[in-house]
């Protein structure tokens, strides 16, 4: 089973000390090691927009780039429409509207059929919401 990995997570696990449990730690790296742990460019973005430090700037790009993509096409009008009426769907389901990027994930783990592993509440009642399976970290 392929697991896109948000955010929250990937900054936990690249923390020097990290908020993660160890068993959370090695299912990560397992993941990775078995080319199962699966990332999208909005993610990549958030995490090189974070305090990277630049003597591990190129570690952090190297390790993003060695993950599974699964981007949707995000020059698609029909994409940014699905990522509108996600919000939609949240308020008239009375779930609080997640940002975008955090939708752009749900939407990219729904299309490919993978699990979501999330550490975000709001994120994580609305991938519920959908049904999208929750990786249980």
């Amino acid at each position: 089973m392929i697991v896109l990995v948000d955010t929250v997570v990937w900054a936990e696990y690249f923390r020097r000390r990290s908020r993660l449990t160890t068993d959370q730690l090695d299912r990560l790296d397992g993941l990775i090691e078995d080319d199962l742990a699966a990332i999208v460019q909005p993610i990549r973005a958030e995490l090189l927009s974070g305090r990277v430090k630049k003597e591990r700037e190129a570690e952090l790009r190297a390790a993003l780039r060695a993950l599974r993509a699964i981007d949707l096409d995000w020059n698609a009008e029909d994409t940014w429409d699905s990522i509108a009426r996600c919000a939609r769907d949240a308020r008239d389901a009375g779930i609080p509207v997640t940002g975008v990027v955090d939708r752009m994930v749900l939407l990219a783990a729904e299309a490919a059929r993978v699990e979501l592993w999330t550490l975000d509440t709001p994120l994580l009642r609305l991938a519920k919401s959908r049904g999208v399976t929750v990786f249980a970290g």
